[in-house]
């Protein structure tokens, strides 16, 4: 086994390489000139293929996992950007703050699920009101530890990492 080759195959590392190239697909595909339906059904079409995988044949493990859930993630975090840049863009101030924070999210939420688990002895089989339940309860909980992350953590050491740089400009959306 290769060193290199074992750790560049890390299904965190390839994801990770994944979000850069939504980045690059956005910035360098006029995605303007695609249909804005076309991005719409290709959102829908990915999101849904990740419970549907899930459903169907069980959790996902190594390599498999960055296949099934990391490439419709790509898809659908680049739809909704595509959509965005083409007029379709959402109000929200929940979604404005879940996109804020989404970093947080994607750092927290295995320690938020690691925590529940133990602590409520959750129980996650989907096929139950109990498990479809405790999974809904899983994501608001790991939502909101996020956005308190987000705005008490991350924010402010952004801003002082900003100052103390030079960095005049707030970089992304800013949410009040």
């Amino acid at each position: 086994s290769n060193l290199i080759v074992d750790y560049l195959g890390q299904p965190f590392l390839l994801e990770f390489c994944l979000g850069v190239l939504a980045y690059w697909t956005v910035q360098l595909v006029r995605v303007e000139r695609i249909s804005r339906w076309f991005w719409l059904v290709s959102a829908v079409a990915s999101l849904a293929a990740m419970p549907a995988y899930f459903m169907l044949y069980g959790a996902p493990s190594g390599f498999m996992r960055t296949a099934v859930y990391g490439v419709p993630a790509f898809a659908f975090i680049t739809s909704l950007i595509a959509m965005e840049t083409g007029g379709w863009s959402t109000r929200s101030r929940l979604v404005a703050r879940l996109g804020a924070a989404s970093y947080a999210i994607y750092l927290l939420h295995p320690y938020v699920v690691g925590f529940l688990r133990k602590v409520l002895t959750m129980q996650t089989n989907l096929n139950s009101w109990n498990g479809a339940a405790t999974v809904f309860i899983v994501i608001a909980v790991v939502c909101a530890a996020s956005d308190v992350c987000h705005r008490r953590i991350e924010k402010p050491v952004l801003a002082w990492l900003n100052r103390w740089f030079g960095r005049r400009e707030p970089l992304g959306v800013t949410i009040r």
